[in-house]
């Protein structure tokens, strides 16, 4: 955002404001106050009174929206949420389905953002509404004795991430493993029983390895896509069938992306996606998590919007949720 310029001080009675390359600030102003009387907010120009709203966060920009009728209209601009949106969207660690910007396309910019901004919805919902919801959209899940969820996608075969090894390296104990199971379709489906605390609430891990570990640390983005062992054939358009009975199983699956990958790679991951949360495997009321995963205290990442746009997770018809997280890197090989 580009700041206006007091171009001139005549003591106690006027300033200019230069034009500049802010929306609000087309020309140049001048503005007049006498040496005795103070110049109040609601005197200055509404060009003026719109660039200062739009050095405040949402929060409090939302809370001067409620002092008066006229501050309510400036508050409300179109044009200071659009820009705000486009700014703040690329910050947010968790987008779904229900709350996603591109498909709120008869709101205007200020109610997307008030539906979207994970901080928003956390100051306006009561603690014990937050943790009401938590559990709620656990539901689906707790319905089975033991849920089993499916995790696979690129960021699962990164060597930056190395998630299954951090799962049980967890040093916040949000993570307990309980044991091992082995596969039941031909090999297929083994994995680790964790408990997540502090719900006490027991599931199966599955891991969905493209190949063994020793190709998996030397092949590149494309050369996964190419030899891809979920699928059946080199075109990528049906799954082995154990996989297909795998998937018949499940209770949830878990997309795993790189935050530090190229929209290439990400793109070469996008036939395992579609192929695994297709609606004749699994049902469609099947959540679907996308894990976007970095290292921590690397800000070199792209942001969850991005990964949304080029997964086109839009289209998909089950419920989704895209989930952003820093890692923090235990010992590594």
């Amino acid at each position: 955002m580009t700041e206006y310029n007091v171009v001139s001080d005549r003591p106690n009675r006027a300033f200019l404001v230069e034009p500049s390359n802010h929306e609000y600030l087309s020309k140049r102003i001048d503005i007049w106050h006498n040496k005795t009387s103070q110049c109040s907010f609601d005197s200055l120009p509404e060009p003026i009174q719109l660039y200062i709203f739009s050095m405040l966060d949402s929060w409090n920009l939302l809370k001067v929206c409620e002092v008066c009728r006229t501050w309510e209209r400036l508050g409300s601009d179109e044009v200071l949420w659009r820009k705000k949106l486009s700014r703040d969207v690329k910050k947010w660690n968790v987008l779904g389905n229900s709350f996603n910007p591109d498909t709120m396309l008869n709101m205007s910019y200020k109610e997307v953002y008030m539906s979207c901004c994970p901080s928003l919805k956390r100051q306006k919902l009561p603690l014990m509404h937050q943790i009401t919801k938590a559990l709620r959209s656990l539901a689906y899940m707790i319905n089975k004795k033991v849920p089993k969820l499916a995790m696979f996608g690129p960021g699962l075969e990164s060597k930056g991430t190395k998630l299954v090894r951090n799962l049980l390296q967890d040093r916040t104990n949000l993570f307990e493993f309980i044991s091992l199971f082995p596969g039941r379709f031909e090999g297929v489906g083994g994995g680790i029983r964790l408990n997540l605390n502090p719900y006490s609430l027991e599931f199966d891990l599955i891991t969905l390895y493209t190949t063994n570990q020793n190709e998996r640390e030397t092949r590149s983005a494309t050369e996964r896509a190419l030899q891809n062992r979920l699928f059946a054939n080199q075109e990528q358009t049906k799954l082995q069938k154990a996989i297909k009975d795998l998937c018949k199983t499940l209770d949830g699956l878990i997309y795993v992306v790189d935050a530090h990958c190229t929209d290439e790679d990400l793109l070469c991951g996008l036939p395992e996606l579609l192929a695994l949360s297709n609606e004749i495997l699994i049902p469609s009321q099947m959540p679907l998590l996308v894990l976007l995963c970095s290292k921590a205290g690397n800000i070199q990442h792209r942001s969850s919007i991005d990964v949304i746009r080029l997964l086109q997770l839009s289209k998909l018809t089950r419920p989704w949720q895209k989930y952003k997280k820093s890692l923090t890197l235990g010992h590594q090989c």
